[in-house]
């Protein structure tokens, strides 16, 4: 077996690794985010005005659980590296992915030989649900405008 052929072996490897952890983020992220704000405009459906502080804070409310969403899009990542042991321990994988998933990306730590991608996957990944629980977060505003235009 040659170089080029095991490169390419671990490449692919890497890849399907990556993109399988991402696909996971991205579903759970879809349903996730998606549930919030089906809530939030179920909430503003039901609810009588009472007045603008309350529902800016009803607002803050779905928004945290946004949050709690993006830690949990995080640990997705960590489960994943640390189950496949890409990385030595738990303290480690949260600190690498909460580094990538970010894009601050300034962890050192040497990947092994076949694994330099996962953590331009795991930026990717990150991007895509920052941007997701952005849009969501505007929709989420925009409801919450007209709910309050609709009462004053």
């Amino acid at each position: 077996m040659n170089l080029t052929k095991i490169s390419l072996e671990l490449v692919l490897q890497e890849s399907f690794f990556g993109l399988s952890v991402m696909s996971a983020v991205v579903i759970f992220n879809i349903y996730a985010f998606g549930w919030i704000s089906s809530a939030y405009q179920k909430v503003l459906d039901r609810s009588v005005f009472r007045n603008v502080h309350i529902e800016m804070l009803r607002l803050s409310l779905f928004v945290m659980l946004l949050v709690v969403v993006m830690l949990f899009s995080l640990s997705i990542w960590v489960v994943a590296l640390g189950w496949s042991r890409l990385i030595p321990d738990w303290p480690t994988a949260l600190v690498f992915t909460a580094a990538y998933f970010t894009s601050v990306g300034n962890f050192d730590m040497s990947l092994p030989y076949g694994w330099r991608l996962i953590p331009s996957i795991v930026a990717f990944s990150g991007f895509f649900s920052f941007a997701w629980a952005t849009a969501v977060s505007i929709g989420m505003s925009r409801h919450h405008q007209e709910f309050i235009n609709k009462h004053r």
